[in-house]
């Protein structure tokens, strides 16, 4: 992506951040206004994250069909310039917000890479994601019967990989097949 695109949706997201902030403390809102004008905020912080991915999606085709080679992991070799797709600045403070954000969004949160389940010590349970810009564990906490349905997915998403790594023949086989 563009490095002035990117610092142009960076710029948008910190201002929205700004902004769904001031309007939790704006006494001239009324308690219902105020939770509306916070949500709206919420969505449109949610939109400009997906924006952000639509873009890097396209980028990303681009580059492919200009020729450009995808690592062995499949990933392209960004520029310097590149922001990952969910970026906050250096400073500790943007970092907290940016994941407070992440945390308290759930389409975001479920978007992150999943990371475990967890006890908090206390007889609770706490599941942790992954920031995709600075690779901190982040953690919130989770029901049960939810970290239960989220364990259990898994579980069925790494059975399936498993099944179809044993019954694919390693690399060499495979060519000595295909050499008959």
């Amino acid at each position: 992506m563009d490095p002035d695109t990117s610092l142009l949706l960076d710029q948008l997201a910190s201002g929205l951040l700004d902004l769904r902030r001031k309007l939790c403390t704006e006494t001239y809102l009324v308690s219902s206004e105020r939770s509306d004008a916070t949500e709206h905020a919420k969505v449109a912080l949610s939109a400009l994250v997906n924006l952000r991915r639509i873009l890097r999606r396209a980028y990303r085709r681009s580059a492919l069909d200009k020729g450009a080679a995808p690592a062995a992991d499949g990933a392209l070799e960004f520029g310097k310039d590149e922001v990952p797709a969910i970026s906050h600045g250096p400073s500790p403070a943007e970092w907290r917000s940016v994941h407070e954000e992440l945390k308290n969004t759930d389409n975001l949160w479920r978007s992150l890479a999943f990371d475990g389940v967890q006890s908090d010590g206390c007889g609770g349970l706490l599941e942790y994601r992954r920031c995709p810009d600075c690779n901190s564990t982040l953690g919130r906490r989770i029901s049960r019967q939810e970290a239960l349905e989220l364990c259990q997915n898994s579980a069925e998403v790494n059975a399936r990989s498993l099944e179809a790594l044993a019954s694919t023949p390693p690399v060499t086989q495979r060519r000595k097949a295909f050499r008959t």
